[in-house]
Order: C-alpha cells, then structure tokens, then sequence
C-alpha cells in the first residue's frame, strides 16, 4: 500500500508539474510567477502531502494489523472474520 500510495502521489506531482510548465504562463495568477516556480511549487505542496499520507497510513496499520501479520499473508479467515468484526461495528447486515 506504501508504494502505491507513494506512485499515485509522485504520478499527480509530475502531471501537475508537466500542465505548470507548458501552461503556466498562460494562467492568470501563474504568469506572474518566476518560471522556475512552475517546476517547484507542485513537489513543495504534494510532498509533504505524500508524507502526511504515509504517515496517517503507518497509524491506521498499527492499530489494525497484528504484529507480524501483512496485508498480502493474512489468511482468508482472518479477512472474513476482520470483516464480520466491521460489519457488526457499523451495524449493516452482512452480504451474502
């Protein structure tokens, strides 16, 4: 989940970068900015976004995964009853 979220994250850092840079300087607010703006401004606000998100995601796993368990080895009856436990706390009924 870390390398996705990190892909997706960079993947949107570049297009943003790529749509500043060939239209920057048409942009109203952007084409007062210096050039080397366009370039720097996109990593400067989705980095630390990046970050903050891996951070948040390294939270959510040590309350949820048992220790030495990943995601990708967890058994099928550990996903099922992973699962009854959620169902059963929001209080939906189950899909059958």
């Amino acid at each position: 989940m870390r390398l996705h979220i990190t892909g997706m994250g960079l993947s949107y850092i570049l297009l943003l970068t790529a749509f500043y840079v060939d239209n920057g300087k048409s942009l109203p607010l952007w084409k007062d900015l210096p050039p080397i703006t366009y370039w720097l401004l996109p990593a400067a606000v989705g980095l630390p976004l990046i970050i903050h998100a891996l951070s948040r995601r390294s939270a959510v796993d040590a309350v949820f995964v048992p220790r030495g368990v990943a995601h990708s080895i967890r058994s099928d009856a550990d996903q099922t009853a992973n699962a009854r436990v959620f169902i059963d706390a929001i209080g939906a009924a189950p899909c059958r």
